[in-house]
């Protein structure tokens, strides 16, 4: 089982000092043609028609980057809402100088439970969202490519290589806008070591 993860590529909220998250932006004229970019990348590593099952979360910044890579590749996208980037509630459409202004104080409250307004999500919600989609990757045993989010895909990647939850509080794997990265499961003498790969520099 070999899994590609793509991170959406330049966005709008990137852009304009404005909360992402939730916040469905779509991809700036940049993230378009960073998103082609990419696209061409995976054509020539894997061909025109890869044995291969292309995921997207529903928003439209990774559709649009998802729908660029179908387009290449010939393979339906599939969406999933699991992999959406964390809810950020009221602070939806409000600049980041807002959120800062009016989210609630961190002390004492654990990274993974903190909430930044009351109808936020958690690190940890968003996690175990992640990982009933994760769970479903694995029983499939194919190979995929999952276009998501920061916040989602690291999530995602922690979860894969089985590192624990709580480790959160220290751990933590970041990409940028249009990271491209190989994970893979191999199974050596009874024992399953898990790769994780950078597949593609950076764009920015």
């Amino acid at each position: 089982m070999q899994i590609i993860t793509v991170q959406h590529t330049q966005a709008v909220h990137h852009t304009n000092g404005m909360v992402g998250g939730s916040t469905d932006w779509p991809l700036t004229a940049l993230g378009k043609r960073q998103a082609r970019r990419i696209a061409r990348r995976l054509r020539k590593e894997l061909g025109m028609r890869p044995d291969y099952v292309l995921y997207a979360s529903d928003m439209t910044r990774t559709s649009q980057t998802a729908q660029a890579i179908s387009k290449a590749l010939r393979l339906p996208i599939e969406y999933v809402s699991e992999l959406r980037e964390i809810k950020v509630g009221s602070a939806a459409g409000q600049s980041k100088a807002w959120l800062k202004e009016h989210q609630a104080l961190r002390e004492g409250v654990p990274f993974l439970d903190y909430r930044p307004l009351p109808d936020a999500e958690s690190w940890r919600e968003m996690g175990e969202r992640v990982a009933v989609f994760l769970e479903r990757l694995e029983a499939a045993n194919r190979n995929v490519i999952v276009v998501g989010h920061g916040g989602s895909l690291g999530t995602f990647v922690q979860r894969f290589l089985h590192i624990p939850v709580n480790a959160t509080e220290y751990i933590w794997f970041h990409g940028r806008a249009g990271s491209v990265h190989r994970l893979e499961k191999q199974v050596e003498n009874g024992r399953a070591v898990y790769v994780l790969d950078k597949f593609q520099e950076i764009l920015f």
